[in-house]
C-alpha cells in the first residue's frame, strides 16, 4: 500500500510539472485529464500490486492446509500413532517445510501462468457435467474428421 501511495505521489508531482510548463489556456483541459489518469495508473498499480500478493498468500496457505492435512494422515494411518501432530511441529520439520514450499511455488506458478485471474472454481464445480460434456463433445468433433 505504501509503495502504491508514493507511486500516486509522484504521478501527481509529474501533473504538477507538466501544467507549469503549458500556457493557461491550455491548462484547465489537460491538467484534470492528467491527475485522472495518473490517479488511473496509480490505483491500477495498487489493484495489480494487490492481486499479486493475494495470490502468494493464497498458494502458501492452501499448501500449508494440504500439507498439515498429509502429515495428519501419515500420523494416524502409517504410524499408527493417536497423536495428532501440532501446525507448529508439522512446520518445524525440514521435510514437510520443503512439501510447503514446493506445493507453494506450483501453485504461485500456476497463477502466475492463468495471470493472475480468479476464476469461480465453485461454478465450475457446479457446471462440471457440462463443462465435462462440451470436452467430450470437442473431442468427437477434433477426432472425427
Amino acid at each position: 500500500v505504501c509503495v502504491c501511495v508514493l507511486c500516486l505521489r509522484v504521478c501527481v508531482c509529474v501533473c504538477v510539472c507538466l501544467c507549469a510548463c503549458l500556457c493557461a489556456c491550455f491548462q484547465m483541459q489537460v491538467l484534470p485529464l492528467i491527475h485522472y489518469t495518473s490517479s488511473f495508473i496509480g490505483v491500477l498499480f495498487a489493484y495489480t500490486l494487490y492481486v499479486i500478493i493475494s495470490s502468494f498468500h493464497c498458494s502458501v496457505r492452501g499448501a500449508s492446509f494440504i500439507v498439515h492435512g498429509a502429515a495428519i494422515l501419515n500420523a494416524r494411518f502409517f504410524k499408527s500413532s493417536a497423536v495428532v501432530p501440532h501446525v507448529d511441529e508439522i512446520h518445524a520439520d525440514p521435510k514437510w517445510a520443503g512439501f510447503t514450499v514446493i506445493l507453494g511455488t506450483i501453485g504461485f506458478f500456476k497463477q502466475f501462468t492463468d495471470g493472475f485471474v480468479i476464476k469461480p472454481w465453485i461454478l465450475k464445480l457446479m457446471l462440471g457435467p457440462f463443462l465435462f460434456a462440451e470436452y467430450a463433445l470437442w473431442a468427437i468433433v477434433l477426432n472425427s474428421h
